[in-house]
């Protein structure tokens, strides 16, 4: 779940992968993608909605579920992803 190597330039806090008995490889995943930081901000268009994105990757596509600092923490995202993987499967 930790210790993530991305190709891209998406990063990867956190990777849950949704495995189904007989397939050998995932067929989803839950992520947790640290938001970037823009090297500068106007004054007044700060963004402090939160630190990381709670993301699926799912044959149908990726999808994004919102931005908070819960998924930038190990245990609160581990407990919304394993919820998360009962409807994604």
């Amino acid at each position: 779940m930790t210790d993530i190597l991305a190709e891209g330039s998406i990063r990867y806090a956190y990777l849950l992968a949704i495995l189904r008995r007989g397939i050998d490889a995932p067929i989803a995943y839950v992520s947790s993608e640290p938001k970037p930081r823009r090297r500068y901000v106007p004054p007044g268009f700060e963004d402090n909605t939160g630190s990381h994105f709670l993301c699926s990757f799912t044959p149908s596509g990726h999808m994004n579920y919102g931005v908070s600092d819960d998924w930038g923490d190990e245990a609160r995202f581990e407990a919304r992803a394993l919820e998360m993987a009962r409807t994604l499967i």
